[in-house]
């Protein structure tokens, strides 16, 4: 965080577009994060804190004035492409189980995940169809 910290305090003080400050988070300081994110676990205090980094430098520190749900959307779709911070995050995981799920992948991690999913039915978790209403109403359930 402190490292994102300077790499914004240094470019706070341009004059930037908001497509410019949009470019400087996208490549200069999303890409110090991905390996915070990568792994299965991330704490959502953190991807809050970063949220809020993110956007007090959109938005020099004076609050929101394009709804973040607009913002991180398409240019077609009247949003700027802002970069949000809980759908890299899934962008990351998913691409780590895409990964997994190769089957010409023979890398040391996936025969260490092998072993850890075989106690949890094996790779079938990812390929299965998980019916979201029935599993809550399962849950519900006495």
């Amino acid at each position: 965080m402190e490292k994102m910290r300077n790499c914004l305090s240094c470019w706070a003080v341009q004059r930037l577009i908001l497509i410019g400050k949009i470019t400087v988070l996208e490549s200069l300081v999303a890409f110090k994060v991905i390996h915070l994110l990568t792994p299965l676990q991330t704490n959502s205090q953190i991807i809050k804190q970063m949220n809020d980094l993110f956007f007090g430098f959109l938005w020099n520190r004076k609050g929101d004035k394009i709804k973040r749900n607009i913002i991180t959307q398409n240019y077609g779709n009247g949003g700027l492409k802002m970069i949000d911070i809980v759908s890299f995050k899934k962008a990351l995981k998913s691409v780590w189980v895409r990964k997994y799920l190769d089957e010409s992948n023979k890398g040391k991690s996936k025969l260490f995940f092998d072993a850890e999913l075989e106690k949890l039915g094996g790779p079938t978790v990812f390929r299965g169809n998980l019916d979201i209403k029935r599993h809550e109403e399962a849950c519900k359930q006495p």
